[in-house]
């Protein structure tokens, strides 16, 4: 009597779990808009936590940028690349837009990201900035505050990817720096 039991409830604790799966894959193969909300808000946190804990101005005022300052703007732009990627993937899966009409935005994000992340292996302490860095970094806190003011609400996805590239556009020179010395 107990093992007949105990092989129902096995059954049916198995039959919910195989519920659950195909309704899972169902709802996240669905087009959900509170998402891209969500992930519109990462991007800006990404960059206001930036501007933040890693202000400009002291970066000009020093000519210097300490390894705690380095992992915080890669923290940053690592927020706010991941969460583009995301909607990026979702405008493309959902076909609000076709892959070949949003590359600029990809690489120039890829490459600041990397780019930060060599600085980093390559120097173990505060990094004194010679005039190309300090320019680049300035150049990116520009191209930050440009995506931080699109107003990205209430708008179709591929128009917010289209924005985004076109702010990437205006700093396309960002898709080339190295942020090396």
């Amino acid at each position: 009597m107990k093992k007949r039991r105990l092989l129902i409830y096995l059954f049916l604790f198995f039959a919910i779990v195989a519920v659950m799966t195909v309704y899972g894959k169902q709802s996240s193969q669905q087009y959900n808009p509170d998402k891209v909300t969500g992930y519109i808000n990462g991007m800006r946190m990404g960059i206001q936590d930036l501007y933040k804990k890693v202000p400009i101005n002291t970066i000009r005022e020093n000519n210097t940028v300490t390894e705690k300052q380095l992992d915080y703007l890669i923290g940053g732009i690592d927020r706010v690349y991941s969460s583009y990627l995301e909607l990026q993937t979702m405008g493309i899966n959902f076909h609000f837009i076709k892959e070949e009409e949003i590359k600029k935005t990809d690489v120039v994000l890829e490459n600041i990201l990397s780019s930060l992340q060599e600085l980093k292996t390559s120097t173990k302490s505060d990094i004194t900035l010679t005039k190309n860095q300090l320019e680049a970094i300035e150049e990116l806190y520009i191209f930050l505050w440009d995506i931080y003011e699109l107003d990205l609400y209430d708008k179709e996805l591929g128009e917010i990817l289209l924005n985004l590239e076109d702010v990437s556009g205006s700093h396309e020179i960002l898709g080339k720096v190295n942020f090396q010395p």
